[in-house]
This record gives structure tokens, sequence and C-alpha cells, in this order.
């Protein structure tokens, strides 16, 4: 579903402040609003307290499951890329630690830092995130950092779009509410 090699270009890439990949329409428009409207539904049908979704399961909604499925594979094509990009020696053995539905509901405060300044935990070692959406959030901004922040980049919520980063590299990550519910897929592999 997700043409990973028109997607992790040079284009998407920036080193600064610390490795990471920035994209934009990931998706035709008609899947990711397919996809947006089933989300809260596929969600509750994942295993608590984060909607773990687990290789083989069955969503009975044959986009979700071929999306998923599509995040679940992903390591191998994004790992190479990685590393092209890189030009960094990573070490083989990757696998996939988890893909899950991680979303917030709209508070008081759009904007309020949710989470401050973060790795993911020495085990997640490539991360990345999709965000789903109407196209009508504001703020929920995630900011990435380099290891001892003092240069960030901050980008706002925007739907059918992906942020993905290598915590290993020195990269310290932060998120903020949105002004609606904050619709997430997040992946990691080791």
């Amino acid at each position: 579903m997700i043409e990973w090699h028109k997607l992790l270009t040079s284009e998407n890439f920036y080193p600064d402040p610390s490795p990471h990949y920035r994209i934009f329409n990931v998706l035709p428009d008609d899947v990711h609003s397919e996809l947006n409207s089933r989300y809260i539904d596929i969600r509750d049908k994942m295993k608590p307290p984060f909607g773990h979704h687990s290789k083989g399961q069955n969503l009975q909604c044959e986009l979700w499951q071929e999306l998923l499925e599509d995040f679940w594979n992903s390591s191998d094509v994004l790992h190479k890329l990685w590393v092209q990009m890189t030009n960094q020696d990573l070490p083989d053995d990757h696998k996939v630690l988890s893909v899950n539905f991680s979303s917030h509901p709209p508070k008081d405060y759009p904007g309020k830092l949710l989470k401050d300044w973060h790795t993911d935990g020495p085990e997640k070692k490539l991360s990345y995130i999709y965000y789903l959406g109407d196209g009508d959030e504001t703020h929920g901004n995630f900011e990435i950092s380099n290891h001892d922040i003092s240069r960030t980049k901050d980008y706002p919520y925007q739907a059918n779009s992906m942020i993905i980063w290598y915590n290993d590299f020195g990269s310290n990550h932060r998120f903020r509410q949105s002004n609606n519910i904050r619709k997430t897929v997040y992946v990691s592999f080791s």
C-alpha cells in the first residue's frame, strides 16, 4: 500500500536536529479518508491499553488490514533506506516491537504538552508515527531535538503525514495536544 521507495527520498530527509524523515501525502486522499473514518472502530478492536496490533490479527476491514500489515512488514525496507541515507552501519537483527493506535482526546487547551522530551527506550531503535485526521486539526505538534535539546524542529499535526526517526542517534521528541482527537498509528522496531 505504501510505496516506501518513493517516500523515503533525500527531499524528505532532514539531518538536523537529529536524523529524521518528514513525509506528506503518504496515501491517496480517498484511501486516507476511508482509513480515517474507521479509525475509532478499528482502534477499539485492538488490545488495551494502547490499541496494540498483533501480526495476523483479523480486523474485518480489508483496507486497515492491508495498511497495518504493510507497517508490520516495513522494517527491512526502512532499515535499508535509512542506512543508505545516513551512511551509518546499523545492526541487521532488527524486528518489529509494536504497531499501536495512539490517540488522545481533545482537551480544553489545544497545544498543551502531552509528553515532554524523551526517547522511546533503548529497545526501540527506529520509530515512526502516521497521522490520520480530516485536515481540520490544529496544534498537536511533534517536536524533535538533538540529545541535549539545544536544537529543535517543530512539526504541526497534519493529516496523512508521517515522521520517522531513529532513537539511537541522540534524538529526543515531545508532542502536544491537538484541537481534535489525535489519531495516530505508532510503529517501532528494535
